[in-house]
């Protein structure tokens, strides 16, 4: 069973536009599941964990693991380590000593910002802004027929220096460059001079120049997207049948492929420079539907299981030592909760940092020292 090609950009889609926890590979793997009749049927749980290790996988464990919060809650304290996300005008932290999210006042004072990403040092915003009044009108056979218009907007992190961009419509899959320089995102481009309708580009936020990355509305990237050196972009192309991991190189201006397959996606770089991630769906094993995020080298190579996710619903997020790994998985195909893992990545240890809601952010980023959003 595979996920039908024309549903795959409309799918995309929905994840971007309307985040939740078990919304896109959830919802996807709760179909599948139903259709195959099988919800992941009862297991040894430590025979699978020794079958993981053999393969190189780090397996979820049975019982949260107290070592990984306790390295997180130390680093949370000594250099202000958290995850952080953009969610309807509010900045969320995660209290890792806790085990829960929470959220800062407002950073607007007018209009919304939807859903966003974090420059590298959290002291600033790039967002889906909508000027007052925003509304969302729903339509029959439609999904959302919004009459405000949506533009990317920019702000600190404690809501000065706003900046809107209002001929760069619809923006979505924002991703800072780590010098704060550059913004990889897709966006329709409606000024008069140089339209493009969803194209994935790169802002430069000093002149205002937009380089086009790849020119159909299939393509994206996640938060986490440049090489460390801010040269490259990693991203993935939706095509016919397949879904394709791909570097984008602004110098050269030249695109290499790193991995093809018919569900690769939610592509991630990590600040060490040398390694790429993605999250891959099988639907078709005997068991039910299963996934799994895999590690391949910045220049391709022969890609290695990293980590099997229970119904996650985002990409990998490298801490920025590159030693953990975040993300979001469902409690189960058709649960409306889900949990906020971390995994240590030298050993494959995980534990669960927060329980998360259907109105909860969907994604986090990993910042240090984030003491400037505290107001």
């Amino acid at each position: 069973m595979s996920i039908p090609v024309r549903a795959r950009p409309l799918l995309q889609s929905l994840r971007r536009t309307a985040p939740s926890k078990c919304t896109l590979t959830c919802i996807v793997l709760a179909l599948a599941a139903a259709a195959t009749g099988s919800l992941f049927p009862a297991r040894n749980e430590g025979a699978a964990a020794s079958q993981q290790a053999q393969n190189g996988v780090a397996p979820i464990p049975a019982k949260p693991s107290p070592s990984v919060q306790s390295e997180l809650v130390r680093l949370q304290r000594e250099k202000g380590l958290s995850l952080l996300a953009v969610h309807n005008n509010r900045i969320f932290a995660v209290d890792f000593a806790e085990r829960k999210m929470t959220g800062h006042a407002p950073f607007l004072k007018k209009g919304t910002a939807t859903w966003g990403s974090i420059s590298p040092d959290g002291t600033e915003v790039a967002f889906d802004y909508c000027p007052e009044p925003c509304e969302i009108e729903m339509t029959p056979g439609a999904l959302a027929s919004p009459p405000s218009p949506h533009y990317l907007a920019l702000a600190g992190a404690d809501g000065t220096r706003l900046r809107e961009y209002p001929h760069l419509a619809w923006p979505s899959g924002f991703c800072w460059s780590p010098d704060k320089s550059r913004l990889a995102l897709q966006v329709e481009n409606r000024h008069e001079n140089a339209p493009t309708e969803g194209a994935l580009q790169a802002l430069d936020l000093n002149s205002g120049r937009l380089e086009v990355i790849a020119d159909n509305e299939y393509s994206y990237v996640t938060a986490e997207c440049w090489s460390p050196d801010g040269t490259q972009i990693v991203y993935t192309r939706n095509m016919l049948g397949l879904q394709v991991i791909r570097v984008y190189d602004l110098a050269r201006r030249a695109t290499r492929e790193i991995s093809t397959g018919p569900s690769n996606n939610e592509a991630t770089w990590a600040p060490d420079g040398e390694r790429l991630a993605f999250l891959t769906f099988d639907l078709t094993s005997p068991r039910g539907p299963s996934q799994t995020y895999y590690v391949v080298g910045a220049f391709g190579g022969v890609k290695r299981p990293i980590v099997h996710p229970r119904y996650a619903g985002g990409p990998l997020m490298w801490s920025p030592d590159s030693r953990y790994a975040a993300y979001v998985g469902c409690a189960s195909a058709a649960s409306s909760t889900s949990q906020l893992w971390v995994v240590r990545l030298v050993d494959g240890a995980q534990d669960w940092l927060a329980t998360l809601t259907d109105t909860d952010p969907s994604w986090f980023q990993w910042v240090e020292a984030h003491d400037s959003l505290k107001r």
